[in-house]
């Protein structure tokens, strides 16, 4: 079975997860524990494969959130020649704004073993945000080490290699504009 998700997919979930936080519609957030307008926001992506889903989903939610910081966090979690994440991930860039008692939404590409989620939420929770928030365009729950969770997924996968829209492999296939299982002549 192959995963392909198109752009225009992905466009329409941004535009779905961004209803689902409730900033569209300025209500909702009351069930989150936020007040609208009052928490600064701030959106921190980890890096490298997070880059094309925050930058589209900062474009939607700064139509409802302004200002809006977006800031960048680093954690290396594949070996380059790798398929598999491996069990250790490193923090390697940290933040560089402060996010104590602002509202942080922690942006990831893709949700496998949970265990470079952990360590960023770890890391920002030690900053002391008002209210922590998690999102990640891809979730494969089957590959789950940790029980965490997050609070908004655009989709669950199966346990497939997956390469565009930011997710690479050895760097390469990150500037595709959707989503699709890496073919064995492209490895």
């Amino acid at each position: 079975m192959s995963v392909h998700i198109s752009k225009a997919d992905i466009d329409q979930r941004i535009i779905d997860i961004v209803q689902e936080i409730g900033v569209g519609y300025k209500s909702n957030l009351g069930n989150l524990g936020i007040t609208y307008g009052t928490d600064e926001f701030v959106l921190i992506g980890i890096l490298d494969g997070s880059f094309m889903f925050i930058a589209d989903l900062a474009r939607q939610l700064s139509r409802y959130w302004d200002p809006l910081t977006i800031d960048f966090i680093k954690i290396a979690s594949y070996n380059k020649e790798s398929f598999v994440s491996n069990e250790n991930p490193d923090l390697q860039r940290k933040t560089s704004v402060p996010i104590k008692d602002k509202l942080v939404l922690l942006v990831d590409d893709i949700i496998e073993t949970g265990l470079t989620l952990a360590v960023a939420i770890d890391y920002i929770m030690k900053q002391e945000p008002s209210k922590l928030l998690t999102c990640a365009l891809l979730d494969k729950p089957s590959r789950r080490k940790s029980e965490i969770e997050v609070d908004w997924a655009g989709f669950v996968i199966p346990n497939e290699f997956v390469v565009g829209y930011g997710l690479g492999y050895k760097d390469n296939y990150r500037g595709r504009p959707f989503i699709t299982t890496l073919s064995k002549r492209e490895m």
